[in-house]
């Protein structure tokens, strides 16, 4: 613990002290004494940071089997593989509307990462996806390449 709560000082995060962490993993006392497990966004998005991996790797194991339940609520149920997709923004879970899911998403992100869940079932649908995410890709390569000769936005990108 105090290896990761330095980690976490380092980048900026000092509330995460080793007590911190400890309490996040065995949980924190409520006001009845009982103790509760809950992490804040920040701490996750520290923590991932600190630990240098994704933050949806906190949320969704990296090792759960793809068709492990995760439990969304109480009463809303998904695989594994379901949840990272949702996390990383590639569709929505339970039903919900492709259409809204993706009407949220910073237009300069649009469509550079989706894959519909109907593509796992048809071949046809999944080459069709591919290709549109490969051109998109290209696009977005070439703007990076050109950020980086002009200093540009992307210019970071290599």
């Amino acid at each position: 613990m105090k290896q990761l709560a330095d980690q976490c000082a380092a980048i900026g995060a000092e509330e995460l002290t080793a007590q911190a962490l400890y309490n996040i993993g065995n949980g924190r006392r409520d006001e009845g004494g009982r103790r509760r497990r809950f992490v804040t966004v920040d701490e996750v998005v520290a923590l991932a940071l600190a630990l240098d991996v994704a933050p949806v790797h906190l949320l969704v194991p990296p090792d759960a089997a793809d068709d492990d339940e995760y439990r969304i609520t109480p009463t809303s149920v998904v695989t594994a593989r379901d949840m990272r997709a949702w996390f990383r923004g590639y569709y929505p879970v339970l039903g919900r509307s492709v259409r809204d899911f993706h009407g949220e998403v910073p237009e300069s992100e649009y469509g550079l990462i989706r894959i519909a869940p109907e593509a796992r079932t048809d071949p046809e649908q999944a080459i069709r996806e591919i290709d549109e995410l490969l051109i998109l890709l290209q696009d977005a390569r070439q703007r990076a390449v050109a950020d980086k000769e002009t200093g540009g936005p992307n210019a970071s990108v290599d």
